[in-house]
């Protein structure tokens, strides 16, 4: 089961990106020349089935207030991570099954969310 500071999240893609910080200078007839000031934290983009209005408001809420959340996987913790952005587009469903707590007719939202590693 995957969740975001205990909200449950039924997730469909995980995409981690990783990159470096360079910058290329380009003198005049000569090749490029590179300088290398380190990498960037990873960057995790989630895609995920959340369903119910609490629990989008509870990932609205802390996506608003920042600070660092524990992001879980069925493996464990993934790590500590700063939501940088959420998305939340309702998907449209007679009758929702992912979560057997809650009643069939609890809307379902499908919510990409940027996570920065925090420390």
């Amino acid at each position: 089961m995957w969740t975001l500071n205990g909200t449950r999240l039924f997730v469909q893609k995980l995409k981690v990106t990783v990159t470096q910080n360079l910058a290329r200078l380009q003198p005049f007839g000569l090749e490029s020349v590179y300088h290398w000031f380190g990498y960037v934290s990873p960057v995790y983009n989630v895609s995920a089935y959340v369903v119910g209005d609490t629990d989008r408001w509870a990932l609205q809420y802390i996506t608003g207030i920042g600070g660092q959340y524990t992001f879980s996987g069925p493996e464990g913790t993934v790590g500590i991570y700063h939501v940088k952005n959420m998305n939340a587009d309702r998907v449209a469903c007679t009758c929702q099954t992912l979560r057997p707590d809650l009643d069939s007719d609890s809307p379902v939202y499908l919510v990409d969310f940027e996570l920065w590693q925090g420390y």
